[in-house]
């Protein structure tokens, strides 16, 4: 598995998160809440913060190959919900520990028969 990440300012990172999350859901499994999402995508995970001033993805993917795959899903979505703004971020091939075994966990997002987000 292959991680990476991004910072994103924005003073619509709540926002966003609650938009993109809401989006997801009508077809992957997804959990959120005003400060934090987490999304099973069928190639990786990602973990969605949002504080006031950013929003930050947290990403790990089941192959390198899913890496752009995942990038691209988040990027255009985002694009989409933050179209009033020119957004300047940057994916680095990097997470940090505690969120790298938070990301690897069996019970990061359990699938519940199928169903999706709430």
């Amino acid at each position: 598995m292959t991680a990476f990440s991004t910072n994103i300012k924005t003073d619509h990172a709540q926002k966003y998160l609650q938009q993109l999350c809401k989006h997801f859901a009508h077809k992957v499994t997804v959990e959120y809440s005003p400060h934090e999402g987490r999304v099973a995508f069928p190639p990786g995970r990602c973990l969605m913060n949002a504080d006031e001033t950013t929003l930050t993805f947290y990403c790990l993917a089941r192959e390198d190959r899913a890496i752009p795959v995942i990038q691209s899903i988040l990027d255009k979505h985002l694009v989409k919900f933050a179209w009033r703004e020119e957004l300047e971020y940057e994916w680095i091939n990097t997470l940090p520990d505690d969120l790298l075994a938070k990301l690897a966990r069996d019970d990061f997002l359990p699938d519940v028969d199928g169903e999706t987000g709430r």
